[in-house]
């Protein structure tokens, strides 16, 4: 469900999780990040949401919706983004692989961590070859230290192909390898998401 900015600072209050402390502090570098000097202005802020994808259900820590309306020869043009956002104190690699995961679902992809996480330089890789955006963040101050490069979600060949070959690498790896009943996907067993 779609929040305002004062309900979204309500829904911290009360259901936020610890590693949303400044969520209202990364919310608004990454905001004014994306509509500086351009037609684009914040619509909708959704906390905590689901999202139904082919074979799969995927939770954001936070979608934030941009809209940009231009009058062109008597028409209106409309424009939409779609920024999605992972929170996580400190596991650089947990909070990765979600973010990958979600990728090809939004415009843009953007990951927050505490200022004291360090990153090697596989993160950093992983984090330009997927576009993935970086703010860091403590109690009173959120930076952006990388912006996410815009990708149009799930449309690509690419998308399709890597997203194709997953599943089917999931499917099978789940066949050897379980814990207990529970089947994991391949980003769990690589030691991803929960």
């Amino acid at each position: 469900m779609a929040v305002n900015l004062e309900e979204y600072k309500k829904f911290l209050e009360e259901k936020g999780h610890f590693e949303e402390r400044n969520a209202l502090g990364v919310l608004d570098v990454i905001v004014r990040h994306h509509t500086f000097n351009n037609s684009f202005e914040l619509k909708e802020i959704y906390p905590h949401v689901w999202l139904d994808g082919e074979d799969e259900r995927i939770e954001f820590d936070l979608l934030i919706k941009l809209e940009s309306r231009k009058e062109y020869n008597g028409h209106i043009i409309t424009n939409k983004r779609t920024i999605g956002v992972e929170f996580k104190e400190g596991d650089v690699k947990k909070v990765l692989a979600q973010a990958i995961v979600r990728r090809p679902y939004v415009d843009y992809i953007y990951i927050a961590t505490k200022s004291w996480v360090r990153m090697d330089f596989d993160d950093l890789f992983v984090m330009g070859y997927y576009g993935i955006g970086w703010v860091l963040w403590d109690n009173d101050f959120a930076k952006m230290v990388v912006e996410s490069r815009w990708r149009t979600p799930s449309t690509s060949l690419r998308y399709m192909v890597e997203r194709a070959v997953r599943m089917l690498a999931e499917k099978e790896l789940s066949k050897l390898f379980r814990s207990g009943s529970k089947e994991k996907s391949i980003l769990e067993f690589v030691g991803g998401v929960e």
